[in-house]
């Protein structure tokens, strides 16, 4: 179990030295391939919809303080006093804030990106799903990986691997429990657990 009951991230005790990545064939992969990096992958590419998806952040426990005072510190000045945040609130309320949730989302993953890795080099699915059949695989040790990170990309300030974790039922994760004081451990979550049909790819992730 790589993720606990209160969501908390367990490393495993051993991490593989090096992970595999998969590749069709295209302009772009190649030109990555000859000029020697990897792209990053937004979540609304995946090919699982509720991979990392917003349904998994519940937004259920927020209050209404913290409910405006979010769009306060995310919508500028001139735009917001266009809103009427006591209808909007009441509203979104009745639909399980379903629109905060969106907006937050929305807010929060537009500069994320994902490297999806793996152990498995020679797995006929992926090679099907991921590679189609006539593509290729590379190789990526861990250690020069990580390390070229943070020689490579001086916008890069944080960035962590993970291995998936895979379950039989997606729970969602509460926004608001006592001992979050940012969106980071929600967001790890989201982007870290997939459901059990997935196992096979033994994924780690890079975000």
């Amino acid at each position: 179990q790589l993720i606990n009951e209160n969501h908390n991230v367990i490393h495993p005790e051993k991490e593989p030295q090096s992970f595999f990545k998969y590749y069709s064939i295209d302009k772009y992969k190649i030109d990555a391939l000859l000029k020697n990096y990897i792209y990053t992958t937004h979540p609304y590419s995946f090919n699982d919809s509720i991979d990392s998806s917003e349904l998994l952040l519940d937004f259920k426990n927020i209050s209404k303080e913290r409910y405006f005072s979010f769009f306060q510190r995310v919508v500028k000045p001139n735009e917001l006093q266009n809103w009427d945040l006591e209808k909007i609130y009441d509203t979104d309320k009745n639909d399980s804030y379903s629109y905060i949730r969106n907006f937050f989302y929305q807010y929060f993953t537009r500069s994320l990106g994902l490297i999806s890795l793996t152990t498995q080099p020679l797995n006929i699915l992926m090679w099907s799903h991921y590679a189609n059949e006539d593509g290729f695989v590379i190789e990526l040790d861990k250690e020069s990986l990580l390390e070229d990170i943070g020689k490579l990309n001086n916008d890069v300030k944080n960035y962590c691997l993970r291995p998936v974790q895979y379950v039989d039922n997606l729970v969602c994760i509460d926004m608001f429990q006592e001992n979050f004081t940012t969106p980071d451990i929600p967001f790890l979550y989201m982007t870290t657990v997939k459901r059990t049909e997935w196992k096979y790819e033994d994924e780690w992730r890079l975000s």
